[in-house]
């Protein structure tokens, strides 16, 4: 009976006790639910407020959210919906919040933040001053105003958190993209702080338990778009917690095209609240960006043919006599080497172009004959005609990935230009030195051997015609066609080996290659161009594949060495005019052998070929 009689007493205390919690619960939820419809709130005494010009004070602007603590620990949000430009607010209530205890007094914070933390014993909110502010034009910023008010009696003054350190820079035309602002000691300028409510100051975390909180030692004003400079001074605030900066601040601002510049002071600075400190105006200057300029060594100053085809306005240009170095320096990035920009400087022996260039134009260094060495970007996707063209000291060249347009002759004769490297950018597969473009490493060439890149399809029209110290290339077998002249005049190409990808050999192919002593066609040919060998005078031997179908006329003319042809077709390919004038004399002609002559017949008796049919053999091993 006694253990009853416990149990039910146990059971009613903690009845009771859970009425109370619940009564208790009530009660708060009661006083939040007792807050006017409006709350109506201003800004300090005109004594203490901000005036940033004659005209501009702290105003109200629709839609201004607003964090209201009414009589608990409840963040509610508050939101103006007046009139931009009011100085005082009447505020409606969008979101109650959830409150855990009560207090006597209602405090405002401006702006409104989920995360701000009231305590209803102190009247302090723990909050976070923003690392990021953002700059608006004569305002404190976007984040850069945190305002308190605390009152027993719903008259609502909001006093300034912060005070401002007011920049005035001057210039011509830089855009500001950042200002940055550091203590010079790393004093704390953001992250976690403790508000009192009831007077506006701060208490740092820097200057407390530091254990878990979240310190910024910089703040940065963020210019969005950028911030033109001009002659008069433009006004920059960054908001800063109030405190005496012992060593100075250290300013670094940084415009739109990624160049910085450094202010600093080592003087004290002080920030006191709802004080504007303002620093004497400067002027922004920048160091110049390297895409400004362009270096070049030289035995005398070399001055630009043209001075308006770079993309950017010219402004000076220096020149060492000891050194032999200069920088031509614009207003702006340099976007090309305009036509004909540099031709016919003699006394120029190297360049280095920037990476803000993609364009090399027309003959931009046409005629540069003292010209050892140039430095190409990755930047640059076009190489106009005849841009290096007679640039007779240029000894190798790298030719960037980025490249996808190299002009007629644009390293015509190079005659020094032993090598050029890169993987020579690709469109579609097709390496675009070689494929479809004429002459670009041809006349005068200088290169002795080559190795084509597997990504060539085709060797385009004279892409090494005039190579005249070309003695060997190796053709891969993603090669399929050989095109117009692509080695036409090679005086010294030995021998070559045609890979069995290559279906086509196009007209005067190898024209005039005078030393070619030995050809390989490979057995997939069907085609042989016209005078595709025409005078290659030291040919001694040639082999058709029996895939030819077709030799074009003069194809094999005025190759006074060539004494043997060995021609494997079982049908005579079709013939052209004079395939095999002018040959060596007692040249012979060896077509494959049959039980009935029907194919030495069938040879003698075709077009093209009954011109020789003096010449024509059997041969049981073709």
């Amino acid at each position: 009976m006694k253990r009853f009689l416990l149990f039910v007493a146990v059971a009613t205390l903690f009845a009771a006790c859970s009425k109370d919690a619940i009564d208790e619960q009530q009660g708060i939820q009661n006083i939040v639910d007792e807050a006017p419809a409006t709350l109506t709130v201003g800004f300090e005494d005109d004594e203490t407020r901000i005036q940033l010009n004659e005209a501009q004070k702290t105003v109200w602007t629709n839609g201004d959210l607003v964090s209201v603590f009414y009589r608990s620990d409840a963040n509610q949000q508050w939101k103006y919906d007046g009139e931009t430009g009011a100085r005082t607010a009447d505020l409606t209530r969008v979101d109650a919040g959830e409150a855990t205890a009560t207090m006597n007094r209602v405090v405002v914070v401006y702006p409104y933040n989920e995360d701000y933390y009231f305590n209803t014993e102190t009247y302090n909110v723990q909050a976070s001053l923003p690392a990021t502010q953002t700059y608006l034009k004569d305002s404190y910023g976007l984040d850069g105003n945190i305002m308190v008010s605390s009152s027993e009696y719903n008259q609502f003054k909001l006093k300034t958190v912060y005070g401002w350190l007011k920049l005035q820079l001057t210039g011509n035309g830089e855009k500001i993209k950042s200002i940055t602002v550091r203590g010079n000691d790393g004093e704390q300028v953001a992250g976690d702080v403790v508000i009192n409510t009831t007077d506006a100051t701060i208490t740092l975390a820097a200057d407390g338990d530091k254990s878990d909180a979240t310190i910024f030692t910089e703040v940065t004003l963020d210019c969005v778009d950028g911030v033109t400079l001009g002659a008069e001074a433009t006004a920059f605030y960054i908001a800063l917690p109030p405190q005496t900066f012992t060593k100075g601040l250290t300013v670094e601002i940084t415009a739109i095209d990624g160049s910085a510049m450094t202010q600093s002071t080592d003087n004290e600075v002080v920030i006191e609240r709802n004080h504007i400190k303002p620093m004497a105006a400067f002027a922004a200057e920048f160091p110049v960006p390297e895409t400004w300029k362009i270096y070049y060594t030289a035995t005398a100053k070399v001055e630009p043919y043209d001075k308006t085809v770079f993309g950017a306005t010219y402004v000076s240009n220096e020149w060492d006599s000891e050194t032999g170095k200069g920088v031509i320096t614009f207003e702006g990035d340099v976007t090309k080497i305009g036509d004909y920009a540099f031709s016919w400087c003699d006394s120029l022996t190297s360049v280095t172009i920037g990476d803000s260039v993609t364009t090399i134009g027309e003959g931009a260094f046409n005629n540069c004959e003292s010209l050892t060495s140039v430095t190409i970007p990755n930047s640059v996707t076009t190489i106009g005609d005849s841009a290096f063209e007679y640039c007779t000291s240029l000894t190798s060249v790298t030719i960037p990935d980025s490249v996808t347009t190299i002009g007629e002759r644009a390293f015509g004769w190079c005659s020094s230009l032993k090598e050029f490297k890169g993987k020579f950018a690709s469109d579609g597969g097709r390496c675009l030195i070689i494929d479809g473009v004429l002459n670009a490493f041809a006349i005068g060439c200088g290169v002795t051997q080559y190795t084509i890149p597997d990504s060539v399809t085709t060797i385009g029209g004279s892409a090494f015609s005039h190579c005249e110290s070309l003695t060997s290339v190796t053709i891969p077998d993603s090669v399929t066609t050989i095109g117009k002249s692509a080695f036409s005049y090679c005086d010294s190409l030995t021998s070559v080996t045609i890979p069995d990808s290559v279906t086509t050999i196009e007209e005067n192919a190898f024209f005039w290659c005078t030393s070619l002593e030995s050809v390989t066609i490979g057995n997939s040919v069907t085609t042989i161009g016209f005078e595709a060998f025409f005078n290659c005078e030291s040919l001694t031997s040639v082999t058709i594949p029996d895939s030819v179908t077709t030799i074009g006329d003069f194809a094999f003319a005025s190759c006074d060495s060539l004494k043997t042809v060995y021609c494997k077709p079982t049908t005579p390919p079709a013939g052209g005019v004079g395939m095999f004038n002018v040959n060596a004399s007692g040249r012979k002609i060896y077509v494959p052998a049959s039980d009935n002559d029907s194919i030495i017949n069938a040879y003698k008796t075709a077009e093209g070929w009954s011109t020789y049919k003096g010449y024509i053999y059997e041969s049981s091993s073709l």
